[in-house]
């Protein structure tokens, strides 16, 4: 059973974003903005989709690479516990090499990435009423 948007707002589990940094140094640009929020989620979804087949085939070198190529953009957009969920995978398969943990750690991103979508894309409208 998944738990709403709005219990995890009210818990504080759901990070708010703020895009306005991020805005700025786009130079206003809505579009610009746009842009680097289509790259950020097909960067998210690319690294599910390899993440998928690492677990699959227990690829621990290749998972460790597409979650260190995640942690630049996930910090840029300021989604800190996707952020610390893809450090703890790369952690992972750097020195643990656990398959049952990686795959709990892949299930928290998996988990949590549609939320945290969802607050950007909310984000990024109340920006733009602005």
């Amino acid at each position: 059973m998944l738990v709403s948007e709005s219990i995890l707002r009210q818990l504080g589990t759901l990070e708010e974003i703020d895009l306005s940094p991020i805005h700025e140094e786009c130079m206003g640009s809505d579009d610009l903005l746009a842009e680097l929020i289509t790259l950020y989620e097909k960067n998210a979804l690319e690294f599910i989709g390899i993440g998928k087949i690492c677990l699959q085939t227990t690829d621990f070198y290749q998972m460790g690479l597409a979650a260190h190529k995640m942690k630049a953009g996930l910090a840029m957009m300021q989604t800190y516990s996707l952020h610390s969920i893809v450090v703890q995978i790369e952690n992972c398969c750097k020195n643990d090499r656990d398959a049952k943990h990686l795959q709990f750690l892949f299930d928290c991103f998996t988990v949590e990435y549609p939320l945290v979508k969802t607050a950007i894309d909310d984000a990024f409208k109340k920006l733009q009423k602005q």
